[in-house]
């Protein structure tokens, strides 16, 4: 019990350092790497009041961080159905917050599609009760709180596709590919960047791959045992967080961006996703940032690909 937590706490903190180094201005150096990583990975967008209006805090749940913030952009028509983006904030699912994720929703706002970003329950020390499934609840209340919500305002939202960053992008696809069938609004695609896909430990490069499903059991809020891997508990757990493991022919179309040089979410990840979605026939497309790790900002152009995609998919899939 004490070294699956220790693994998962390790592995937080190696996602809560970078976000640290990127957000530090004090000094010159940092200066320049917070700029380089703001400029380079896309992370900003300018938003004016003609652009359209921002709705703050919005309640979805009984807990007190059950809140999501709505984008509706000028040029949403009340008379036609519309398609909502909902983008989930990474932070290794125990820190973030769906600020991180409002220049996402800016940037698509003003491409002309209703946006949200959404905050929800983060596993800590002292939240042990939380696990990766009660951010997937909270995810669907989200949705069915966000269908409410822009009835409310006279839009006829219909659809809904879901992206993410790390842990963010891990919850967007393992929702979309576990959940689809129960979503309040049907999911039209999902694209996400950096999210990790499967939680055996050959895939994150684990020395004792077959006895290494402690991270998998930490997300599962579960607690693991040596004899769960004779019984096959151990294969069940990691498989019910690893979104990998849920593909089939029905799969929604996916776009999914990884850095080639990533030491956290390896490529390996990739690799796994591209391979499943190909073996089924699920329409996807792969963008590979060459040069960039987890913060994916050493490849701008690959970047403006990525946004220049997921707009062709919203095209697409939301047929406007």
């Amino acid at each position: 019990m004490k070294t699956y937590k220790k693994l998962f706490w390790f592995l937080s903190g190696t996602v809560a350092l970078f976000a640290v180094i990127i957000g530090i201005s004090s000094c010159t150096g940092c200066a320049l790497l917070f700029g380089k990583v703001i400029e380079g990975g896309g992370f900003s967008e300018e938003w004016q009041s003609s652009n359209g209006k921002i709705y703050k805090d919005i309640s979805y749940g009984d807990k007190k961080n059950n809140l999501f913030d709505l984008y509706i952009p000028s040029s949403a028509d009340p008379q036609i159905k519309q398609g909502v983006i909902l983008f989930i904030h990474g932070g290794s699912w125990n820190s973030g917050k769906r600020s991180d994720m409002d220049y996402a929703c800016k940037r698509y706002a003003k491409a002309g599609y209703i946006t949200a970003t959404i905050e929800y329950s983060l596993g800590s020390k002292k939240h042990p009760e939380v696990n990766v499934f009660m951010m997937l609840d909270e995810i669907e209340a989200c949705i069915k709180a966000i269908q409410k919500k822009t009835a409310e305002l006279g839009y006829d939202v219909d659809k809904i596709a879901l992206s993410g960053y790390s842990a963010g992008g891990h919850l967007a696809l393992l929702y979309a590919y576990s959940r689809a069938d129960r979503s309040p609004l049907p999911i039209a695609f999902v694209f996400e960047k950096v999210g990790p896909v499967d939680f055996h430990g050959k895939t994150w490069g684990s020395n004792n791959p077959k006895k290494d499903p402690l991270l998998a059991f930490a997300l599962a809020g579960k607690e693991f045992k040596e004899e769960m891997i004779e019984n096959g508990e151990s294969e069940k757990v990691i498989n019910s967080v690893s979104p990998v493991s849920f593909v089939t022919s029905r799969t929604v179309p996916t776009l999914f961006a990884y850095g080639a040089k990533d030491d956290l979410v390896k490529p390996a990840h990739a690799k796994l996703l591209k391979e499943a979605l190909e073996k089924e026939g699920v329409p996807h497309q792969y963008i590979e940032y060459p040069h960039s790790n987890h913060g994916l900002y050493e490849d701008p152009e690959c970047r403006d690909e990525f946004n220049r995609a997921a707009l062709e998919f919203a095209k697409k899939y939301f047929g406007y």
